[in-house]
């Protein structure tokens, strides 16, 4: 089975940044920050990262994302997270667009947004999901993803 690593570079209050690496692929990740609004020691579902960890990633089709025709998206999905849900690997620029999934881009850095706003994000991002499925070849593989914390 393939292994991917996704590295923590940065973060702050709304943003996780982290570098996505693979045999012969390589790019970058951003995802919600860490929020323990309750101080459980648990992230707040939908609207924080999720933790560090191993996990099997799976190639399937989407129940809540829908292409433009309607059709279900196929993803990859993150299986067995600890309190989350259909965690995904798709496209996105900003961590706002996100609850629990990870989005890739080509670079990190500042994106006009729709609003005229400049916000810090990933570039590319539709693009670069296409070029790591077609790397990935579709099949499952493993993620490490290490953390700062949590």
């Amino acid at each position: 089975m393939k292994q991917v690593t996704v590295t923590f570079i940065e973060g702050d209050a709304g943003n996780t940044f982290s570098k996505l690496s693979t045999d012969g692929f390589e790019c970058y990740v951003v995802e919600l920050a860490w929020i323990d609004a309750d101080k459980d020691g648990k992230r707040d579902r939908n609207v924080s990262r999720i933790a560090g960890g191993k996990y099997d990633c799976k190639y399937t089709k989407s129940p809540s994302r829908k292409k433009k025709d309607g059709t279900a998206e196929w993803s990859y999905e993150l299986q067995n997270v600890p309190d989350a849900d259909g965690v995904r690997i798709h496209a996105a620029n900003w961590a706002d667009q996100l609850k629990a999934c990870l989005a890739l881009g080509r670079a990190i850095m500042d994106i006009k947004r729709p609003d005229g706003t400049m916000k810090k994000g990933v570039s590319s991002s539709g693009d670069t999901i296409r070029a790591f499925e077609n790397h990935m070849g579709r099949e499952p593989f493993e993620i490490t993803i290490t953390r700062e914390v949590a």
